[in-house]
């Protein structure tokens, strides 16, 4: 079988199948991030795509390496679309809507992951960002803390966020 493309391109007409991945966009943060902030707050984690078809899905992930937070402290995270929150749960009272959350008795230095498939109906450029939220006193990011922040046993950990574009 012989296929001809065409065009100055030589990718015109042509459609990828769907569920075919069209584009990957990621960023990695390999410093360390801390916040004391009790309201969802921007990290320095985000990435921009351009969907080449209104019909595309964009399968969101997330992963938070090592997260630590003092002692009390409640934490959650969140995806944003530009401006709007995707992937979390359903209003309930003044809760917040996250992606994933945690308390530090149950889950301290643990990593956080997240995948959302997103439609976002659009060939418009858009940045997808991850927010943290803090309940108590400090979260930190990229470090695993001990006693001595120079131990040898202090685990140092990057943070991702990758989009893919897949074809509708």
């Amino acid at each position: 079988m012989t296929t001809t493309i065409t065009g100055a391109t030589g990718i015109d007409n042509i459609k990828a199948a769907t569920g075919a991945v069209l584009q990957v966009k990621s960023t990695f943060v390999g410093t360390t991030f801390s916040s004391t902030a009790t309201a969802f707050t921007d990290m320095g984690l985000s990435v921009s795509i351009t969907p080449t078809s209104t019909s595309s899905k964009i399968l969101v992930s997330y992963n938070l390496g090592t997260v630590d937070v003092s002692a009390d402290t409640r934490i959650a995270f969140r995806i944003m679309r530009d401006s709007t929150p995707v992937g979390v749960g359903s209003s309930a009272g003044s809760r917040a809507l996250a992606t994933t959350a945690a308390t530090a008795v149950t889950q301290r230095g643990q990593p956080h992951s997240f995948q959302f498939l997103d439609s976002p109906s659009t060939t418009s450029a858009i940045t997808y960002k991850v927010q943290q939220f803090n309940q108590g006193s400090t979260l930190e990011l990229g470090i695993r803390h001990n006693n001595d922040p120079d131990d040898a046993s202090v685990y140092r950990t990057g943070y991702n966020i990758i989009v893919q574009e897949i074809a509708g």
